[in-house]
């Protein structure tokens, strides 16, 4: 996953003493102190899984975020093949090149551990996860994973590198990984990574999971047996953190220090992701709602969804009459049969829109697809060429139809979302009616919980936000630079109902 064209090195490396006189330069903004490196990192930094190079607005926003002082950006060598990582270079150097800021003042990090674009069985250790996806932790991938981010983001060094969700190993199809083995793989990770540091090439690194701060999973891996491997710079961790998923603040059944705690006792920094997106009981819960959506226009969609169900049912009902009685003409009819498995699937498939378009793009539409070459293999080898022509074009309609339909269900999925966030909002902004905003956006609110809870049990932190526009920049802002809530009104929060769902 290396860029076709080698990109303009940006030298140097943040600096305690530049990255201090930054924080002086923006005092309405938050910053957090990292133990082991003493960098000054704002409280909130930017995520960049879903930004590229293509949108121009993504680069604004990036842009956006350096001047208003957050120094923190966090990618990593799978994100879009490596195109996040060629935004994020080319937004640096401009930030550099102009004065926004320098590169000793922003502190970049980046991950590695999947293996996405280019042949598994190229590294030893490696673990194949599914089909096309791996994952390794060998120290010759990593130092070729480095390498290949730091060609990309056109920078001498990375300040922090983390190695991405090591746990995903345990899952290997082609070996047997058991936990003792994952940890003697990161102590020999580690041992490379120090070797990283020595080179220049990383400042410090750490580890990214989605699975140590709840015990109670499969996959957890455990930080006191990371830090019984971990070398002298190791600097941080990468866990989600958010309304629902509080697990990193919870002490443990036996009494054991919250995650959070044992990161604040061994001195390491703490990086947040998905404070909008919370996984809860095996479902997906979206903390923001699309900018573009008014809940007034409910009975639109409603409508709207309706007439497309009622376009694709007679196409359905047509396809009989096009076809012929015979054995093979019946069960190619019985094939397209997809308005009605929606229609009594429509109640589940709306109330989780990641759910539902999982189940569109990795299912319905391949079966779909596949489910029409048969009907036209039927019409060449059955029907004459104006039956051939009105199959063809029947079979055009009847796609564009089903891929509006699913459009239309994906709308109602997002309006059933934006009603559950703005009675969410109104739960939040009841319970603590003088710290949030009413008339803010859930996700302001959300965020403002989000860092003060972080503020109080995890100082040494900062909370990773998917800034893509400068939209989405300034409400982070807004939501960081506000007074934080206090311990009481954040428990009262907690311990509400609503968040116990």
């Amino acid at each position: 996953m290396s860029s076709s064209t080698p990109q303009p090195t940006v030298p140097g490396a943040a600096t305690p003493r530049a990255t201090q006189e930054l924080r002086r330069r923006f005092p309405a903004l938050p910053y957090a102190t990292v133990p082991r490196t003493d960098l000054a990192v704002s409280h909130i930094g930017i995520g960049t899984y879903r930004v590229r190079p293509e949108t121009e607005q993504h680069r604004e926003a990036l842009l956006a975020a350096f001047r208003a002082g957050v120094n923190l950006v966090d990618t990593s060598a799978h994100f879009g093949g490596g195109m996040s990582e060629l935004l994020i270079g080319d937004a640096i150097r401009e930030a550099t090149t102009t004065g926004i800021l320098s590169r000793e003042e922003l502190v970049v990090a980046s991950k590695a551990g999947f293996v996405m674009g280019h042949p598994i069985k190229k590294h030893s250790g490696h673990a194949e996860i599914s089909e096309g996806v791996g994952h390794c932790i060998s120290p010759s991938f990593l130092e070729s994973e480095i390498s290949g981010s730091l060609e990309r983001l056109g920078l001498e060094s990375l300040d922090v590198f983390l190695i991405n969700c090591p746990e995903r190993m345990l899952h290997a199809k082609n070996t047997h990984v058991s936990k003792q083995q994952l940890y003697d793989m990161l102590g020999q990770a580690f041992q490379a990574l120090e070797n990283e540091v020595a080179r220049g090439r990383i400042g410090s690194y750490g580890v990214a999971s989605n699975s140590m701060h709840v015990p109670a999973s499969p996959e957890h891996i455990s930080i006191a047996h990371i830090l019984e491997v971990a070398t002298p710079n190791m600097s941080t961790i990468q866990i989600p953190f958010n309304l629902f998923e509080r697990d990193a603040m919870m002490e443990g059944y036996d009494g054991a220090p919250s995650l959070l705690e044992t990161c604040m006792e061994k001195d390491l920094f703490v990086m947040v992701q998905r404070p909008l997106f919370s996984i809860w009981h095996g479902q997906v819960r979206l903390l923001a709602s699309k900018p573009d959506l008014r809940i007034e226009d409910e009975p639109q969609v409603t409508a709207a969804l309706s007439d497309r169900f009622q376009a694709a049912t007679q196409l359905e009902l047509e396809l009989a009459g096009l076809l012929g009685s015979s054995e093979a003409d019946t069960a190619l009819v019985a094939k397209f049969v997809w308005a009605q498995v929606l229609a009594e699937n429509l109640t589940r498939l709306t109330e989780n829109g990641f759910a539902a378009e999982h189940y569109f793009t990795k299912e319905m539409i391949p079966a779909i697809e596949a489910d029409l070459v048969l009907l036209d293999k039927h019409a060449k080898e059955h029907a004459q060429a104006e039956g051939q022509t009105i199959l063809e074009a029947w079979g055009s309609s009847y796609r564009d139809e089903l891929r509006a339909l699913m459009d239309s269900i994906i709308l109602m999925c997002q309006m059933r979302a934006l009603q559950a966030n703005m009675d969410l909002n109104g739960v939040l902004t009841a319970l603590a009616p003088r710290a949030l905003d009413r008339d803010a956006a859930l996700a302001t609110n959300v965020l403002r919980v989000g860092l003060s809870a972080m503020r109080h049990v995890a100082p040494a932190s900062s909370i990773l936000v998917g800034m893509r526009t400068p939209d989405y920049v300034a409400r982070a802002f807004s939501a960081a630079s506000q007074p934080q809530l206090d311990e009481a009104t954040l428990q009262a929060l907690f311990d509400s109902p609503a968040l116990q769902q």
